[in-house]
């Protein structure tokens, strides 16, 4: 959430009065909210549709190559955004 609510102040220092008077942090929360919630519902009813239509194997297999392939895209960003987290830190360009 963090990182969240420090986008959406970027955003509103870049264009002042962008998410209204208030502010975009109680928008970003709402949206965090719901992506949270909304991969969680959506990943139990493709789950759910997996194992009645194809199999627990087909299912299990599915997701586990999906996070596979996430955690690989992480890693190889992971090092690259702190990299550039500690070049600002630092007052690097």
């Amino acid at each position: 959430m963090v990182m969240v609510t420090e986008v959406t102040e970027g955003i509103e220092r870049k264009y002042p009065g962008m998410f209204g008077e208030k502010g975009g942090t109680r928008q970003a929360y709402g949206s965090f909210s719901v992506a949270w919630s909304g991969g969680q519902v959506v990943g139990s009813l493709v789950a759910g549709y997996l194992v009645e239509q194809q199999g627990w194997t087909t299912m299990v297999t599915l997701f586990s190559g999906t996070t596979g392939v996430v955690a690989v895209i992480l890693g190889l960003t992971k090092t690259t955004m702190f990299a550039e987290v500690r070049r600002k830190k630092n007052g690097e360009a």
